[in-house]
């Protein structure tokens, strides 16, 4: 028998097994479209390659600058094929890895048929335990032929022209950034009074500037009614496309009388032989936040107790320049220091200018409780962060440590002077 069955091949769910395999259990893997989910397939990777050769251009726009005088064709067929074969590549990898662990795996649509019975067509498959690792979707509010969802919009085998977003969340703008910079007349829609409203105030006001500057066009707390075209306070929106990007939904599997969003710090619902990873959970829709929460569900699965811990989650969003965060933003109690990167050496001799840090601490302990970038590699920036914050590090630590120059880690200590 297996010790669990994981209905589910993205992060959470291959995590969950590979981690189940590692203790010495035996695990299969039940996936009904591609091994990967969302995020290898139509989310953070094949973003992430975009934003490459978005950013790279941006970078030979201004080569000038550095004393380099070059001409460039965009061509976004190779652009779009060499996304799909990084998208493969690890596809492949991913594949690789749970054949060697040992992992079953079964391709089809798994439906749980009591608390340790899974159906998978005609096959029935029992195990000690159930784990639904199913994700999310874009959520739909309309239809159409030039209407897009967040997956659809990678498919796209010519850049639009004009490009209307609906939802200035994390999707929208990382799309909102590589469209423009391919060329297109972007508009983004926000309903909120502010784009990317769950970030730090500071540092969603400095990517609309630089947005704004970019020349996308951002309209807050406005709702667009989209019916043959868009209309925005009685008047219609030009476009060729429209990306919808007003979140994302859980992916349920078919079970009647669970509550897939309860679930425990074992990451368990309230049947205990049924667990629930990722985004199905309604919590954090992150990739490393699923994995975390695969790693949690298989040591218990396993007999071990672990509880997860959602106290230091950091948040990247790849813009240019990049955006990255964790821990509290600034709140009565904590003291706020801040280095822009114009005064950092290794961003003048980059010509990455744009942005800054801001550091969190506690007035009392002098803990270091927050850390909020916008600038370049602020995605790599952000681990040294979360460790500082996980291991209760103050200010003075940090002032006490020697970081490498000229880099852009430096930040930390420049910040904190």
């Amino acid at each position: 028998m297996y010790d669990a069955v994981i209905i589910g091949a993205g992060p959470g769910g291959y995590s969950c097994a590979t981690e189940i395999a590692s203790l010495g259990g035996r695990a299969l893997i039940i996936e009904r479209e591609r091994v990967g989910g969302t995020c290898t397939n139509y989310g953070c990777i094949p973003t992430k390659a975009l934003i490459s050769s978005a950013g790279l251009i941006e970078d030979l726009a201004h080569s000038s600058r550095k004393g380099i005088d070059a001409s460039y064709t965009i061509n976004f067929e190779k652009m779009m094929k060499r996304k799909n074969r990084i998208v493969n590549t690890l596809v492949r990898g991913i594949k690789l890895t749970i054949h060697n662990k040992g992992i079953d795996f079964l391709q089809g649509e798994a439906r749980i048929i009591s608390e340790n019975r899974v159906r998978v067509g005609s096959q029935e498959i029992e195990a000690r335990n159930i784990v639904i690792a199913t994700g999310s979707e874009p959520i739909k509010i309309a239809s159409g032929e030039n209407i897009l969802t967040s997956r659809e919009i990678l498919e796209l085998t010519s850049i639009p022209s004009k490009l209307v977003i609906i939802g200035g969340g994390v999707i929208g703008f990382e799309f909102a950034i590589i469209f423009q910079t391919l060329g297109s007349c972007v508009t983004i829609i926000e309903a909120m009074e502010t784009i990317l409203p769950d970030l730090d105030h500071d540092l969603s006001a400095e990517i609309e500037r630089i947005a704004q500057r970019k020349g996308i066009t951002i309209l807050v707390e406005k709702k667009a009614e989209i019916n043959h075209g868009i209309s925005l306070d009685g008047k219609e929106i030009p476009f060729d496309k429209v990306l919808v990007a007003v979140g994302r939904r859980p992916h349920l599997p078919e079970l009647s009388g669970i509550d897939y969003g309860t679930v425990n710090g074992k990451m368990q619902t309230e049947i205990d032989t049924i667990y629930a990873v990722g985004d199905v959970t309604g919590k954090n829709q992150l990739a490393h936040v699923a994995t975390m929460q695969g790693i949690v569900a298989a040591h218990n699965i396993m007999g071990q107790e672990r509880i997860m811990n959602y106290a230091c989650i950091p948040n990247c969003i790849y813009t240019l320049p990049e955006i990255a965060s964790v821990g509290v933003s600034e709140t009565e109690g904590h003291d706020v220091y801040r280095a822009d990167y114009a005064a950092n050496a290794r961003a003048r001799c980059s010509d990455k200018l744009d942005g800054f840090m801001k550091i969190v601490v506690d007035k009392k302990s002098r803990q270091i409780k927050g850390v909020h970038i916008i600038g370049e590699n602020a995605t790599d920036l952000i681990a040294t962060a979360v460790t500082i914050i996980e291991k209760k590090v103050t200010r003075e630590d940090v002032l006490n440590m020697i970081f490498p120059h000229p880099t852009y880690s430096e930040l930390f200590i420049e910040a904190l002077k």
